[in-house]
């Protein structure tokens, strides 16, 4: 039996960026595709944790797509200099290893959002997809502010990271976002799992991080109760159990974290 074309995979862009230090927009815009091709129906998208240990991979698009089960793969690179993007993309079958379609946008930065729209209609196109009422969703801007958005492409992108210096860099960075848009419903979703992180790896007293975190998720679904990651945000930023935190205390004292 074949693959699944419709399962597709969303593998880490390449940054080739003058400045390695961008490498932030590139894994940013990765995540922002697979959430954007996620909200149309007729497409199974692999998620981030199961693509991410690709990125740098010498492996090929067959063997990738073999791993995955996916039987099409998105790759491409993002090149950023001061307000200029360049973005390569290429939607290809992984059985026969064939494009199915390949474009290059050379756009402004603040066209990033019309980029990610058009790369998801396209792969949709390519894949003879109907987008049954999702065009909007698809077509959705998180934010008006460019600035907010590249601080909160790296509160992502050191949120993912992990540990304590990535964590806290994480908040710092979702919190200057929201400073430039108070009502960038996405930022505040980010604040509040990186609050909720430092707790759950007791870098932050739970009397302090969890009503934060709270307070965060409750104020992106004030902004957008139809975000998906506001909802899972309020859901995780629910109390650590006492079990939990002393099983995390103990990990922390025999050096097991």
């Amino acid at each position: 039996m074949g693959l699944d074309r419709k399962r597709i995979a969303v593998l880490p862009f390449l940054n080739i960026s003058p400045d390695p230090n961008d490498a932030y927009f590139a894994d940013g815009l990765t995540e922002e595709l697979i959430a954007r091709l996620s909200n149309i129906s007729g497409l199974k998208v692999i998620a981030r944790t199961s693509i991410m240990r690709f990125k740098d991979t010498a492996k090929g698009v067959g063997e990738v797509g073999k791993e995955l089960r996916a039987g099409t793969i998105l790759e491409g690179s993002v090149r950023k200099a001061a307000n200029k993007l360049r973005v390569t993309a290429q939607l290809i079958d992984a059985s026969s290893e064939e494009h199915l379609w390949a474009q290059n946008y050379d756009r402004q930065l603040e066209d990033v959002f019309a980029i990610q729209t058009e790369v998801a209609e396209n792969v949709a196109d390519a894949l003879k997809t109907q987008m049954l009422g999702e065009k909007e969703r698809i077509e959705k801007k998180p934010t008006h502010d460019i600035g907010a958005y590249e601080f909160y492409l790296r509160g992502k992108y050191y949120w993912n990271r992990r540990g304590r210096e990535g964590l806290e860099k994480s908040t710092k960075y979702f919190e200057e976002a929201i400073k430039m848009d108070p009502k960038f419903a996405l930022a505040y979703s980010g604040l509040a799992d990186s609050y909720w992180s430092l707790v759950h790896n007791l870098y932050l007293p739970a009397s302090e991080g969890n009503p934060k975190a709270k307070e965060a998720a409750r104020k992106a679904l004030e902004l957008d109760d139809t975000l998906a990651e506001a909802h899972t945000s309020l859901a995780t930023s629910l109390p650590i159990g006492i079990r939990r935190r002393k099983k995390l205390a103990r990990q922390h004292l025999h050096g097991t974290t």
